[in-house]
Order: C-alpha cells, then structure tokens, then sequence
C-alpha cells in the first residue's frame, strides 16, 4: 500500500461540491503517485460524475500537495474553515481541465 486517495461529495449548496484528496506514505513520496492520482480522479470527477467544478484543500505548510495542484492547473481560491482548521483552497473547472487535456501531449 503506498497510499490513498478519494472522490468526496460535500453536499449541495457549496461553491465546490467535489473535492479530490490523496495521503501517500513517506516512502512513496517524490515519485509522481499523488500527481498521477490526482488526474485520475479529477478526470473522473468530470468525464464520469458530471462535476462542474473539483477543489483540494491542504494543510498552510504542505508544499508538496501545493505543487500537485499546481501541476493539475488548480488555482488557489482562498482560505476556509475545514473540520475546525483554517486551510488552502485550490479548484479546477471542468472547462480548465478540458483546455488543459487538449494541449497535453502526453495525453
């Protein structure tokens, strides 16, 4: 096991409804797994649960999650209340995510 990952809907009525996550182990770490992960589930979240919009939250200090939004071509949206913490929050829109995909040329 070198970590997990996850699709959450977090209910109607908020601005980003999907949020996509990822926890790896320490020895995992450095090998592109959480940017892999990422776009799997971010392309998921579109092309098969019809979501608008995904966003991921990270703790002030997590430069390494930071970068792997960066890499998705999330931007940073501001900062909000998550279970009691104040954190980073980064979205993509489906229509990003698709100008990003088309001009991929690894896709």
């Amino acid at each position: 096991m070198v970590g997990a990952g996850g699709i959450q809907h977090l209910g109607r009525g908020r601005a980003n409804p999907h949020e996509i996550g990822w926890r790896l182990r320490r020895a995992s770490w450095g090998l592109g797994l959480a940017t892999e992960a990422a776009r799997t589930m971010a392309g998921h979240a579109f092309a098969v649960l019809d979501a608008p919009l995904v966003c991921a939250v990270r703790h002030p200090d997590n430069a390494a999650s930071q970068r792997v939004m960066d890499r998705l071509g999330m931007r940073y949206t501001g900062m909000e209340d998550w279970d009691g913490a104040r954190v980073p929050v980064h979205a993509l829109t489906r229509a990003e995510w698709l100008a990003m995909r088309a001009s991929d040329p690894h896709d």
